[in-house]
C-alpha cells in the first residue's frame, strides 16, 4: 500500500524510534467471507525527563473508503489531512522533544470501526499505565467559509479545561470547544456521536484522557469529492499549527499535574 510505505518512509526519515524491527504492527481483520491483515505504524520519540517512562500517543488514522465500482473515494480530508498533521508534529518533536515520550501512531482499518486503535491498545508497546493521553487528529483541512477547528475532550477529563482555553485563545483560526457529543451532519438526516466518531473513542474507552482535533462534518465528507484540490492549504497549515501548540500544552500539563 503507497501510503503505509509513505509514511514508514517519513518515520524514517525524521529519524523515529520504533519498537521491533520496523515501524509495522500488524494485526487480523476478521470478516465475514476472508480474514486479512491490517497494519498500523508506529513511531516514537524519547522524552527528556530523566526516568520518567510516560507517554503521549498521537494518533491519525490512514485508511480510507477506498473504492466502489468506478467511484474512488481519496480520502484527502478524511484523514490524509490528519495524517499530514501528524507527520509535522513528528518532524518537530524528533528535533524538539518533549517531557513525556510520544508515540505518533498511524492506524489503520478506522473506517471499518476503529479496529486499529483496538489492535494497538491490545497489543501496546508500552504498559497501558504509562499512556497518560492521546491526541487525536481527524479531517483538518476543510474550515468552511468560517474557517473552524473543533477541539474536544474536556467535558469528560476538565483537567484539560485551562489548556483548551488557552488554545482557542492563541490558535491561528476560528478554534471552538466542541464534538464534545451529538451532532447533525451535514445533511441534517444523520447523527453524529463525536465520542465515538474516531479513535480516541478506544482511548475513552479505557479511561485514557484525550483530546480530538476535527473540523465539521461537511458536504465532501465520504463521498469521492474528498480530493486535495477541496483542502484549505493555509487552514490546513494553521490546522497543523494549533496540534502542534495543543500537544506542547498537553505535555506540560501532564508534567505540572499527572493524573
Amino acid at each position: 500500500m503507497l501510503a503505509r510505505q509513505y509514511i514508514q518512509d517519513v518515520y524514517q526519515n525524521i529519524g523515529l524510534l520504533c519498537f521491533g524491527d520496523d515501524y509495522l504492527q500488524p494485526f487480523k481483520l476478521n470478516g465475514l467471507f476472508t480474514d486479512s491483515t491490517a497494519y498500523n505504524l508506529v513511531g516514537w520519540v524519547k522524552g527528556t525527563a530523566p526516568e520518567d517512562e510516560d507517554v503521549i500517543v498521537v494518533s491519525a488514522h490512514y485508511d480510507h473508503l477506498g473504492s466502489k465500482g468506478r467511484r474512488i473515494y481519496n480520502g484527502a480530508d478524511d484523514n490524509a489531512s490528519g495524517v499530514a498533521a501528524m507527520l509535522t508534529l513528528a518532524k518537530v518533536i524528533a528535533h524538539s522533544p518533549l517531557q513525556h515520550h510520544v508515540i505518533f501512531l498511524a492506524t489503520d482499518a478506522e473506517e471499518k470501526g476503529l479496529y486499529g486503535a483496538k489492535a494497538f491498545l491490545a497489543q501496546s508497546p508500552v504498559p497501558l499505565d504509562n499512556i497518560k493521553a492521546n491526541l487525536n487528529l481527524d479531517m483538518l483541512g476543510q474550515g468552511g467559509k468560517k474557517r473552524r477547528l473543533y477541539l474536544a475532550g474536556a467535558k469528560y477529563y476538565p483537567q484539560f479545561q485551562s489548556l483548551v482555553d488557552s488554545a482557542i485563545r492563541d490558535a491561528p483560526l476560528n478554534l471552538l470547544q466542541g464534538h464534545e457529543g451529538r451532532a447533525r451532519g451535514y445533511d441534517r438526516k444523520t447523527t453524529i456521536d463525536y465520542r465515538d466518531a474516531s479513535d480516541h473513542a478506544e482511548f475513552h474507552e479505557l479511561g485514557i484522557p484525550y483530546l480530538f482535533l476535527s473540523v465539521a462534518d461537511h458536504r465532501d465528507y465520504h463521498t469521492e469529492h474528498d480530493t486535495a484540490e477541496r483542502l484549505d492549504p493555509q487552514f490546513l497549515h494553521q490546522a497543523a499549527q494549533t496540534a502542534l501548540m495543543v500537544l506542547q500544552r498537553m505535555d506540560k500539563t501532564l508534567a505540572s499535574d499527572p493524573f
